[in-house]
């Protein structure tokens, strides 16, 4: 049965199927369970036969792009018509995905976003069991990362240019906000940033030096100055570069402040002798003092 345009608009007002005009429509859709269904039998069918015949599913006129069921004519047109309706609804204030409302200022509502992020870990836990680029998917992972060494590349590349177009328009560069004054981070960056690197430090085998020295030079008992945990057997490192393989031990660790060190690696350059350097130090400071 055929209905015009009004009456379309009218059936659909008082909540009937446009197409049979007797049943109630089924929300969100204009038409009734039974004509839904017999629709989508029929909208198979003409794909299978299109499929079968290797032509565009949706125009069923021009040949599909190899390895796609559409043509580049209706990828671009849904392409289009996909992003108009997205923006729309973005303007609108509604879920891109489902038309509902979203919470706050996001882009899609809690059900829509959870089916997304259940999606992406499952394909993450797929790849990354497999071996493989988590991005991509087609090469295999780097020891220890979860990208190929191309999209780890390309990551690190993307990240770079976003921090400078940030820094260069005043934000954030972690997370586009309006950047702290005489910074360039925004408050929240920064206050997660402070709390992170206390943590680190607090974790640290240097902190807990420290603590066990109660923030104090084992030399000359300073507190104010900046205290610096010395490896005694000098394996800390060469020309500010850590030594990966340096004695970590307690017992192998004090602490000093920067003038004690610097005399330190000043007087044993050749030597590994602490308690030398100690002494010498000592008798300095007495002299000086005399």
């Amino acid at each position: 049965m055929g209905f015009t345009k009004a009456q379309r608009e009218q059936l659909k007002s008082r909540g009937l199927c446009v197409h049979c005009g007797s049943r109630p429509a089924q929300t969100p859709h204009v038409r009734c369970p039974q004509c839904l269904e017999c629709l989508r039998r029929s909208a198979k069918k003409r794909s299978d036969r299109f499929r079968a015949e290797g032509l565009c599913v949706a125009c069923g006129k021009i040949p599909a792009i190899k390895g796609q069921t559409r043509c580049a004519n209706c990828v671009e047109k849904d392409r289009k018509r996909a992003s108009a309706r997205e923006q729309k609804l973005r303007e609108s204030g509604l879920c891109i995905t489902c038309g509902g409302p979203t919470p706050g200022n996001r882009v899609r509502c809690a059900a829509c976003q959870g089916k997304i992020n259940a999606g992406h870990k499952a394909r993450f836990d797929r790849l990354k069991q497999a071996g493989l680029c988590t991005i991509c998917g087609k090469y295999p992972s780097i020891s220890g990362k979860t990208m190929c060494q191309e999209c780890l590349q390309k990551n690190r590349n993307h990240h770079a240019r976003l921090r400078k177009e940030r820094e260069s328009l005043g934000l954030c560069k972690t997370c586009g906000k309006p950047a702290a004054l005489n910074h360039k981070q925004c408050q929240d960056c920064l206050s997660k940033k402070r709390q992170y690197e206390a943590a680190k430090r607090r974790n640290s085998p240097a902190y807990r030096i420290l603590e066990r020295d109660n923030h104090r030079c084992k030399i000359c008992g300073e507190i104010g100055h900046r205290l610096i945990v010395h490896h005694r057997d000098g394996s800390g490192g060469r020309e500010n570069q850590r030594n990966i393989t340096s004695n970590d031990s307690p017992d192998n660790l004090i602490t000093l402040c920067d003038s004690c060190h610097y005399r330190i690696h000043r007087l044993v350059r050749f030597s590994t002798n602490l308690d030398l350097a100690i002494t010498l130090i000592n008798e300095l400071r007495y002299s000086k003092l005399d």
